[in-house]
């Protein structure tokens, strides 16, 4: 069966991807696992991309690096989609009706504050800048805080677009109350399955994952160094992680510049025992989104 390059943690090869790294992963000491702080999501769905231009360049690694420095390149697929099944699993864990079924609604209300707060901008009756904080993408904790957003922005010039737009004052209170309700669900959920098994193995899944296309990304940094365009060929995966918001508990990563060498020497990560920072799942509901995973 073909390995597929799109997200979809049901699909057959994400789960044979991850049975077949299992003892791999379960190998990788304690001490070593990486806090995650990113949205891992976001962050598979990135690595696919990367995959198809990464492979034009394995020849030209092999010839300038050799071909132990291809195995990551080799790995890459296999590894992101064990993270993405392993991270599926996981959330089957803390998902439950009750939170499925405001996650929808407040999916659902992010669609028509943000259309509405669009449609000001453009009449001119709401400054664009009141949308720079729009965070997006697939997360529960991203819609959370876009909703947030939004009821802020369009408070802030309540008088001026009142008359303006269908929403009403007691729409934007109940847009804010479910937001915050959502949140403190999944913080609930989220702190009740931290130990589980399944929190472990993505855990695991995400510090393997993260390894091979960090040194994925010194490869291609080598082979592209003259041209300088090797963030073109595989980005960086926190290149949008930019702000740090003080209601988000995630940590920005330091970024040193990447240089070539030879030969490749893999990274082992610092041990760190601090806890694990929750990844917020993405929503199924939002347009281009992936399956919700029930097994």
């Amino acid at each position: 069966m073909p390995s597929p390059r799109t997200y979809d943690p049901r699909h057959p090869a994400f789960t044979h991807a991850l049975d077949a790294m299992r003892a791999e992963l379960g190998a990788i000491p304690q001490g070593e696992l990486l806090p995650i702080r990113l949205d891992i999501t976001s962050a598979i769905i990135t690595a696919f991309g990367v995959l198809p231009k990464v492979v034009k360049l394995r020849e030209a690694i092999v010839d300038e690096l050799g071909a132990t420095a291809v195995r990551y390149v080799d790995q890459l697929e296999r590894s992101t989609q064990a993270c993405a099944r392993a991270h599926a699993l996981y959330l089957t864990t803390i998902h439950g009706t009750e939170v499925e079924e405001k996650v929808s609604e407040l999916s659902g209300v992010r669609r028509v504050l943000l259309v509405e707060a669009q449609g000001l901008v453009a009449k001119k009756r709401l400054s664009a800048s009141s949308l720079a904080e729009i965070v997006g993408g697939t997360g529960f904790k991203a819609m959370c805080i876009d909703v947030l957003q939004l009821v802020s922005a369009l408070r802030a010039d309540w008088p001026a677009i009142e008359a303006h737009t269908p929403v009403t004052s007691l729409e934007l209170d109940e847009a804010e109350a479910l937001a915050n309700a959502v949140a403190a669900l999944l913080g609930e959920a989220e702190q009740a399955s931290a130990s589980s098994p399944e929190a472990v193995m993505r855990q695991r899944a995400y510090t393997h994952f993260m390894r091979t296309y960090d040194e994925v990304r010194r490869a291609v940094a080598c082979v592209r160094w003259v041209e300088e365009d090797a963030d073109d060929f595989a980005p960086s995966l926190f290149a949008n992680r930019e702000r740090r918001r003080d209601d988000d508990t995630e940590i920005d990563p330091v970024v040193t510049p990447i240089v070539p060498i030879v030969p490749i020497v893999p990274i082992v990560a610092a041990p760190t025992n601090g806890p694990v920072a929750p990844v917020v799942p993405f929503n199924p509901d939002l347009p281009g989104a992936p399956p919700f995973v029930t097994s």
